[in-house]
């Protein structure tokens, strides 16, 4: 996911979404990067449920 997230030039946005805790922002930004809603929607809440597991 990172390399998509870079090469699409959100990571920032992504980390800074994420460092916020900001569920409506990740998804936003996953879907701008060709996720589907309810993928999105899986990842963000992986990531919320265990940010330290992602580096968070």
């Amino acid at each position: 996911m990172n390399e998509r997230l870079v090469v699409c030039g959100v990571i920032d946005k992504w980390d800074d979404a994420v460092r916020r805790r900001s569920r409506s922002e990740m998804v936003e930004v996953l879907r701008g990067v060709a996720l589907t809603e309810e993928q999105a929607a899986q990842t963000t809440d992986a990531v919320l449920q265990n940010p330290r597991k992602y580096g968070f």
